[in-house]
């Protein structure tokens, strides 16, 4: 595996060589998913074993020149303009304001037009790293593989906590998925796994301050965890819920003095929340059942792409009320967690842009809920599924003559994504089944 993500570096620009990228990608989830099937059926691997190792695959790629995804020159650029005493949710990434302060990796950031989207922990990492190691991409994919190690330590945690073989972790530890998109794309949403998944550890203690701390900087690392509150909110308490509440303020208030963007005469696109608006109300990329609900919309509606929205919204609330029924207080460990997994599945089913990244909190699951009934081994089996193929997304840059997306290409990450789900849908309704045919 790891002389295969060597050989990624040697391709350079992985997006340009996407189909040899994406050979080589499959030759590591095919060892990956042999090692993971030893693993699951009781060969033996240590914590500090799988540390080592998942560090090892992960250096070849610290260094290249992240091309799969522009959005580590986004951070650096929040990081850079923060160090000299701008507050990064004021202006666009190319307002004439910002001149004095412009660097070669200014011009590479994407949407531009708009200042960053991320929440404010992901501000303070950036500014953190940044201070660290200035205008070097290096430096994020270095903090991107030091969380996706944390994110093992706390997912052998939490195995442990569920009474499962702390060496499953080998799920995400070695994932293809989580190697490319930490030491190559540097995403930030290593960071929020490794404090989602420590968040569950807390939870499960019954640690509630510290439970409701870091799901709260999860959450204001990447706003997506937030699917995931309807699964443990009722288990915070009063004092889980203040720590969320005070890390949020404590985060934001260095920042508050942007606004939130959202107020009739804000710029377009700035303050702490008019970025997010425009990505959540715009963004349409890879999107599965979303897209395909959208077409077939496409005529009985006014606007499509609304309309889906709201059927999204609609199916992911009773999902979330199923959730809440099922996780109280009284919960068993493994209910918490499997509805957790069910959440932010049903929110990256639902969700009109896919990015690989995105994956990483359901691969970090994975271990959690395989072997706790045949749905949810067949669950975590369908998007680890996924996690192989989502990839193929990049293909959507170098077909010819492709406008945006390619339909075999999304059929061929979803198609085995939906059979699979449907298996394990089947396996969770079929114990009614057979309860009413006794009957």
């Amino acid at each position: 595996m790891t002389a295969a993500f060597a050989g990624m570096r040697l391709l350079g620009h992985l997006t340009l060589e996407a189909p040899r990228f994406l050979a080589l990608y499959a030759v590591a989830t095919a060892l990956y998913a042999g090692a993971s099937l030893a693993v699951l059926r009781g060969r033996s691997l240590t914590v500090p074993a799988l540390l080592a190792t998942a560090l090892l695959m992960r250096l070849p790629l610290v260094g290249s020149a992240p091309s799969l995804s522009a959005d580590v020159w986004r951070y650096l650029w929040s990081g850079h303009v923060a160090l000299r005493g701008v507050n990064p949710y004021l202006h666009a990434v190319d307002s004439p304001a910002l001149d004095a302060l412009a660097t070669p990796f200014r011009a590479l950031v994407d949407h531009a037009w708009m200042s960053t989207p991320y929440p404010p922990v992901a501000q303070v990492l950036f500014t953190a790293v940044t201070s660290l190691w200035p205008g070097s991409p290096a430096a994020f994919q270095l903090a991107a593989v030091a969380f996706d190690l944390a994110a093992v330590l706390a997912i052998a945690r939490l195995l442990v906590r569920l009474e499962r073989p702390p060496s499953w972790a080998i799920l995400y530890a070695w994932s293809p998925l989580a190697v490319v998109e930490s030491s190559h794309g540097a995403h930030v949403e290593s960071a929020a796994v490794a404090l989602l998944v420590l968040g569950l550890v807390f939870v499960l203690d019954g640690r509630r301050a510290l439970a409701g701390a870091a799901l709260a900087a999860a959450i204001l690392v990447k706003v997506t965890p937030f699917v995931v509150l309807p699964a443990v909110g009722r288990r915070l308490g009063v004092a889980g819920w203040a720590a969320a509440a005070l890390v949020a303020a404590v985060a934001t208030a260095p920042f508050a003095a942007a606004g939130t963007g959202l107020a009739p005469g804000d710029p377009v696109g700035t303050g702490l929340l008019g970025a997010l608006a425009i990505y959540l109300r715009q963004w349409q990329t890879n999107a599965g059942l979303f897209g395909w609900l959208a077409r077939a919309l496409w005529g009985l509606t006014a606007d499509p792409v609304a309309a889906a929205r709201l059927v999204a919204a609609t199916v992911l609330g009773l999902a979330a009320l199923r959730v809440v029924r099922r996780t109280g207080p009284g919960a068993e460990a493994g209910e918490v967690v499997w509805g957790v997994a069910l959440l932010y599945g049903a929110f990256l089913a639902l969700a009109p842009a896919v990015f690989p990244w995105y994956v990483l909190p359901q691969v970090a699951l994975a271990p959690a809920i395989i072997g706790r009934s045949r749905a949810s081994t067949r669950f975590a089996v369908a998007w680890l599924v996924f996690a192989a193929t989502v990839d193929l997304s990049y293909l959507f840059y170098v077909v010819p003559s492709a406008p945006a997306e390619v339909e075999w290409v999304r059929a061929a990450e979803y198609v085995p994504l939906w059979a699979l789900l449907s298996l394990a849908a089947l396996a969770a309704w079929r114990p009614s089944w057979a309860v009413r045919a006794r009957t």
